[in-house]
């Protein structure tokens, strides 16, 4: 998976080349796939993760907010938000892309 930054950088140079764009587009829903197929794998740890430390057998078990606040400090945590905050600005990212060729196209449109 490519970062956000390099994307930020390949719109800028694509910005006015509505073929670019769209190459860029796939691109990103191929990262974009990858990136909900590791939600699904973190998502599944996380779970396995509540079940272990939520301490249901104990008298006073740990509050959903704590035992996320623990799962956020573990490697699997970290990587679980990194991913989350990855998907949600790809999925802003391509919004936008698919914004600007809409607009490349009503330009082209208007030409003619």
């Amino acid at each position: 998976m490519k970062t956000l930054s390099y994307y930020a950088e390949e719109i800028q140079k694509r910005a006015s080349a509505p073929s670019g764009l769209s190459d860029l587009l796939i691109e990103m829903s191929a990262d974009f796939g990858t990136a909900n197929n590791n939600k699904i794998i973190l998502s599944l740890k996380k779970a396995e993760f509540f079940i272990n430390n939520k301490g249901l057998e104990t008298e006073k078990p740990l509050s959903d907010a704590a035992v996320n606040s623990k799962f956020l400090m573990t490697p699997d945590g970290i990587q679980f938000k990194k991913n989350e905050i990855y998907v949600k600005a790809l999925t802003s990212l391509m919004s936008n892309i698919k914004a600007a060729l809409r607009s490349l196209e009503n330009e082209a449109r208007a030409q003619y």
